[in-house]
């Protein structure tokens, strides 16, 4: 072999041991930069703190007479309170929500659910208050959809108010609020591509006032942001309005949940997060809606269920009702994040028994 051929082979075999230098180097950055993404993005997702309070024990009133009448009720024991180890008395670990729509014209929340996610055995149950929902407040309009309002209006807290009114109903402390700008809610649908879904009803509807336009036939379609929207604000086509608007709020739920809840829309999960964080008021952190949306995609949308509080309709039909013994079943089976149960003790609930208005506490706010 000649001086040149030697030459020519080690320039080759120079050249090729650089360029594999290269490719190793290469190679060890792009793995330490997802290594630092991974630690990074760990570092980043946590959970929010439990809260710190156990049963609520309402002040019982000691003439334990009822609310609107002068008959004698009988008055609750108060049962335990329990310390904050006991939410992870039932196998689970349980964070709790209240999260409400708001439209931008007003503070009035219509669509309230309260939600229980177990992100150790990746379960959600999710229950329905109807807009309409007695609650003992002192003010004259005592819908629960109205406690956001009151409280933006006392001292610019909404979410306080809201938190205090549900409290009452439910018996314990709830830990998280999400307060949902609807424009939001069309954002997240627009993010995943849209979602198919069966309309129930023809939907006609028009407020100019509110913004809300709302022109769908029944049937299979998919439905961008806007129209998935019109679907879940519409009442006025059923017999029963607000309970038939749940009715549809859930069912879509369900379905968006089954087609978000897939590998196809990891990649859009970013997107979501950003508009949350973005448009929602709420006392989770970036880190906190990171680490629900992580533990989310390990859910699988046969374990999340709806359900509604269980009520009767007062004849005059202003008011709903709370049905006080179903209540508390559904509240201890599917809410309840406590190892110790919510008994009447624990709530300040306005219902009708036999006819009479009756009050857990034997007291009327605002008489």
């Amino acid at each position: 072999m000649s001086t040149d051929d030697k030459n020519s082979k080690n320039n080759i075999n120079k050249k090729a041991k650089r360029k594999s230098r290269k490719l190793a180097v290469t190679i060890t950055l792009l793995l330490a930069v997802l290594l630092t993404g991974v630690l990074v993005f760990k570092f980043f997702i946590k959970p929010p703190p439990m809260p710190s309070a156990g049963l609520h024990n309402p002040t019982v009133q000691n003439s334990g007479k009822n609310a609107e009448a002068n008959t004698q009720t009988p008055t609750p024991e108060k049962s335990g309170t329990s310390d904050t180890s006991s939410i992870f008395g039932k196998g689970g670990e349980y964070h709790t929500f209240v999260v409400v729509g708001r439209d931008k014209y007003g503070s009035n929340t219509d669509t309230i659910m309260i939600v229980r996610f177990d992100t150790k055995n990746h379960k959600i149950n999710v229950v329905s208050v109807p807009r309409d929902t007695l609650v003992n407040i002192p003010e004259t309009n005592k819908r629960v959809n109205a406690l956001y309002a009151y409280g933006k209006l006392a001292d610019g807290n909404g979410p306080k108010r809201l938190m205090q009114g549900l409290r009452d109903i439910l018996g314990f402390e709830i830990g998280n609020y999400v307060v949902v700008d609807l424009a939001a809610f069309e954002q997240i649908v627009d993010a995943v591509g849209g979602i198919k879904y069966n309309v129930p009803v023809d939907m006609h509807y028009s407020d100019p006032e509110q913004g809300l336009e709302i022109n769908l036939n029944r049937g299979e379609q998919l439905l961008n942001g806007k129209n998935a929207l019109g679907v879940v604000r519409f009442r006025a086509g059923y017999a029963n309005a607000d309970i038939g608007r749940i009715a549809t709020q859930q069912d879509f739920l369900k379905t968006a949940a089954k087609q978000m809840l897939s590998l196809g829309n990891v990649p859009n999960l970013p997107k979501i997060i950003n508009i949350l964080i973005k448009n929602v008021e709420t006392n989770l952190t970036g880190s906190n809606i990171a680490f629900f949306a992580k533990e989310l995609l390990k859910c699988k949308a046969d374990d999340i269920n709806f359900y509604t509080l269980p009520f009767d309709l007062n004849p005059e039909g202003i008011y709903v009702l709370i049905r006080i013994s179903d209540w508390l079943d559904i509240v201890n089976a599917h809410l309840n994040p406590l190892s110790d149960k919510v008994t009447e003790a624990n709530v300040d609930i306005i219902t009708k028994v036999n006819g009479q208005f009756y009050s857990t506490t034997g007291k009327y706010a605002g008489s």
